[in-house]
């Protein structure tokens, strides 16, 4: 039997010949990262998603697990370079760091985030050395990958089709990861073609059928789903929020002050929206409050008891983020 032929049994001793080196490998990982990117917002090139695995797929199959370590790591860190960019200006602001050092903590934290796209390259190739078929290897190394492995700034692939609606609704049943895992059946789809074609074997026609139905069953999801919610919403009592969000300092001698900007902005809001309640963000209240006496507190207590801020005349509830500080007795 031919390894064309028996790749979908599942058989530990199925060698599978790359179909391509390592070096071209990491060329193919490093694009795969560029058009991850590229999906990503803010760029927002969201199709792309649906071939943004294709030059990684290829690269990996066949890989050794260290290889395919290192190319998925590629992937990784390339389109988390480029879509953290930010993490220098903060870095380098809030830490004051030198210029090399900034870039050394940037490259260190992009490397961790990146080695997410490792891990799962890494399941990906040891279940291929165990004799399963790549397109169903790769999707549940994707989601495992997505589950267990920790971020410092999470993300999900779903992310991509964030400004496509109709995409995201099945991610009512199985979460962002549900959603992931059929973005990638276009790609995996798109690879069995163009590995049929290098390898010079027939398709694999249900997985290449599989693969690129994935789309319509988020279509078709969505297009039910939506009527559905919007029938919901429309039933049920409706509110007014608003939200304040101040562009301030958060260290500095003018930290301070972004309390009185929250409070004159919340004024404001109230006199001329008349919001139900009104939402502050996690960082407006600076300093500590005791999490035995958090039941009794208010954001008015703030005011009242510390004058540098200003009197506070509103009504309307607000709702904040802060830091609890445990004390014992």
């Amino acid at each position: 039997m031919s390894i064309e032929n028996s790749e979908d049994i599942i058989n530990p001793d199925i060698e599978i010949k790359p179909p391509v080196g390592f070096l071209n490998g990491l060329i193919l990982a490093i694009i795969s990262g560029i058009f991850y990117w590229l999906a990503f917002p803010v760029i927002d090139i969201w199709f792309l998603t649906f071939i943004c695995w294709v030059p990684l797929i290829i690269a990996i199959k066949g890989q050794t697990s260290k290889n395919a370590l290192f190319l998925g790591w590629a992937t990784g860190i390339t389109c988390n370079i480029l879509g953290f960019y930010w993490l220098y200006g903060t870095i380098r602001y809030f830490g004051n760091f030198p210029f090399i050092v900034t870039i050394l903590f940037m490259l260190i934290i992009c490397s961790y985030q990146g080695a997410r796209m490792g891990f799962m390259a890494w399941l990906y190739s040891r279940a291929e050395k165990k004799g399963w078929p790549f397109g169903i290897s790769f999707v549940f190394a994707l989601i495992a990958s997505e589950i267990v492995y920790p971020l410092l700034f999470p993300w999900y692939t779903a992310t991509h089709i964030h400004s496509v609606p109709v995409f995201m609704q099945l991610a009512d049943i199985g979460g962002p990861v549900i959603i992931s895992a059929l973005l990638a059946g276009t790609s995996i789809a798109v690879a069995e073609f163009i590995l049929s074609k290098k390898e010079k074997r027939k398709i694999n026609k249900l997985r290449f059928l599989a693969g690129i139905s994935t789309p319509l069953i988020l279509l078709t999801y969505g297009i039910i789903r939506i009527p559905q919610i919007e029938k919901a919403i429309e039933t049920f009592p409706s509110g007014k929020v608003g939200l304040v969000q101040g562009n301030r300092e958060m260290i500095g001698d003018n930290a301070d002050e972004g309390l009185k900007k929250y409070r004159e902005a919340s004024y404001e809001l109230e006199k001329k929206n008349s919001p139900d309640f009104i939402v502050w963000p996690e960082g407006a209240i600076r300093f500590l409050l005791n999490e035995k006496v958090i039941k009794n507190f208010f954001i008015t207590d703030i005011f009242k008891k510390n004058h540098y801020y200003g009197n506070f005349d509103i009504n309307t509830p607000i709702i904040s983020g802060t830091i609890l500080e445990k004390k014992e007795k």
